[in-house]
């Protein structure tokens, strides 16, 4: 098997995967309604999801600890997010300030 049939093999399990674990919520729950504080913790799982998979591949290369300027960068991108920066100026910030540190070291 070539590498591009592995890939499209990978993709498409990942597909079947996805639609199986999307599908598994709404039959498990059926009609049943969750709590408050259950369905509060469910929104705030993908953002938590998000935050993990940013940091893991900003600070982690070939399986080791990797501080760099990306690191800045992502920071200084939640630090504008928190000070309530519009996502353009998020972007802009944090690359800017990734471009600069690299220039520098």
């Amino acid at each position: 098997m070539s590498g591009h049939e592995k890939a499209w093999l990978t993709v498409a399990l990942l597909a079947v995967t996805t639609f199986a674990i999307r599908a598994l919520g709404p039959v498990a729950v059926g009609g049943r309604t969750m709590g408050p504080r259950t369905t509060r913790v469910l929104s705030l799982l993908p953002a938590a999801l998000l935050a993990a998979l940013v940091i893991t591949e900003t600070v982690i290369e070939d399986g080791e600890l990797d501080v760099d300027a990306r690191l800045v960068g992502v920071a200084t991108a939640g630090l504008l997010l928190w000070r309530g920066a519009s996502v353009i100026w998020v972007v802009v910030g944090a690359a800017a300030v990734t471009a600069g540190l690299r220039l520098l070291f």
